[in-house]
């Protein structure tokens, strides 16, 4: 039995339960990521700041050095161990990633009426965004979500996607069928395939390869 999972997988914990299982593992990322000229925000433009994934942290801070002063927040623990690499505080971190409308109600408490800033893909969703109140959400593409599709030699019996824009480049080159098992990185990816008519869709609420590890053995059972 195989397993596609729409991004790379180096974590020796995952591949060795993989192994356990006597899974196949095709871990094949369908996008890649471009970095993008934007325009510098001037500093009494936005007091905070949300990362809604690490490739937003790196090509942000590539250009932008933020004070001491800025409020930042972290979609997630991935997101936010990626800030504390770069050598700045987070003040807020999401508990369910997979569930945007959830980490927006929690920012919110946490950051009150405060600008703030979102560095995001050319392709994103605004999963968080549309929660807060649109007047104190400051949008900025830093980077551009690329579609690299890829035609899979054999369909896999379970589906990992991560994100909606690997499964819009996944369905490029590949059909999903009803047979096949599907597992969602979160609410967004989620509704994306049941727009293009997938159901019975698990979803990660936490969107990590530990949550990964227990949906799968609901899966396989």
């Amino acid at each position: 039995m195989t397993i596609f999972i729409s991004k790379e997988v180096d974590d020796l914990d995952f591949i060795n339960f993989i192994r356990e299982k006597t899974l196949e593992l095709c871990a094949v990322p369908m996008i890649s990521f471009k970095s993008k000229v934007f325009p510098i925000p001037k500093e009494e433009e936005y007091g905070a700041v949300f990362f809604t994934s690490p490739r937003s942290v790196l090509f942000f801070l590539d250009k932008v050095e933020l004070t001491s002063s800025k409020f930042i927040g972290a979609i997630g623990k991935s997101t936010a161990s990626f800030i504390y690499q770069q050598g700045y505080s987070v003040h807020f971190t999401g508990i369910q990633s997979g569930k945007p409308k959830e980490v927006a109600k929690a920012f919110k408490a946490a950051v009150g009426d405060q600008k703030v800033l979102f560095p995001q893909s050319s392709r994103s969703k605004k999963s968080v965004q549309k929660y807060l109140d649109r007047d104190q959400c400051v949008d900025l593409v830093v980077y551009e979500t690329l579609l690299e599709p890829k035609e899979l030699k054999d369909p896999p019996e379970i589906l990992v996607f991560t994100s909606p824009s690997n499964v819009e480049a996944f369905l490029k080159k590949n059909s999903i069928d009803k047979s096949q098992k599907i597992i969602a990185w979160g609410d967004s990816t989620a509704l994306y395939l049941e727009d293009k008519g997938c159901s019975s869709i698990e979803i990660l609420e936490k969107s990590n390869l530990e949550e990964l590890k227990v949906v799968l053995e609901k899966v396989l059972n």
